[in-house]
């Protein structure tokens, strides 16, 4: 058998098929990009509707007032067990009821007196940003930008103060900066 030898292909057809293979390719994959994101937001959307529906039955469930009872002792198995053992209910009625209900009474009204961080108007935007997908710390920078504590969104539980002390403590130390002449 004779090895018969071809000739080479020309320079321009091997470009000319090179840039078709490579045009085709990123056409491919950008067609895949698209039809994955759109995917990807389809979900996000049932994912955020099924997260409301979850707050509105939480909320629901939590206006039963007999249901968190049922709830507490389902939580603290233990706790209910303890009373069965003849030497500890001996040793702990006298001290148990004393202790317990004034720990309810200081939770129960702070709750209602103390805003949190996440109820407060100044940063209602700025959490509603994070539910909208938009990262952590370009929130916080929009804060810094806008005069307020970025610190306060990994804490949206934490009392909020009363009048914008956050705010103005920033702003005042940005002042005093710019008083100074000498930096231009």
């Amino acid at each position: 058998m004779a090895t018969a030898q071809l000739p080479p292909i020309e320079a321009r057809l091997l470009v000319a098929f090179t840039n078709k293979f490579l045009t085709e390719s990123v056409e491919l994959l950008n067609k895949l990009c698209v039809t994955s994101e759109e995917k990807m937001m389809q979900i996000s959307r049932k994912i955020n509707r099924i997260e409301d529906s979850l707050a509105i039955l939480e909320s629901k469930l939590d206006s039963v007032p007999d249901l968190a009872e049922i709830s507490k002792r389902v939580e603290n198995p233990e706790e209910v067990e303890k009373p069965l053992n003849n030497a500890d209910v001996a040793a702990t009625p006298p001290a148990a009821p004393s202790e317990e209900t004034p720990p309810q009474v200081a939770e129960s009204e702070p709750q209602v007196k103390v805003k949190t961080v996440a109820e407060d108007g100044r940063y209602s935007k700025f959490f509603k940003m994070l539910k909208m997908g938009v990262p952590m710390q370009a929130v916080k920078n929009k804060m810094a930008g806008e005069g307020l504590d970025g610190g306060v969104l990994d804490n949206p539980d934490a009392p909020a103060d009363g009048g914008g002390g956050v705010a103005e403590e920033v702003s005042g130390s940005s002042g005093d900066e710019s008083d100074g002449e000498g930096w231009d």
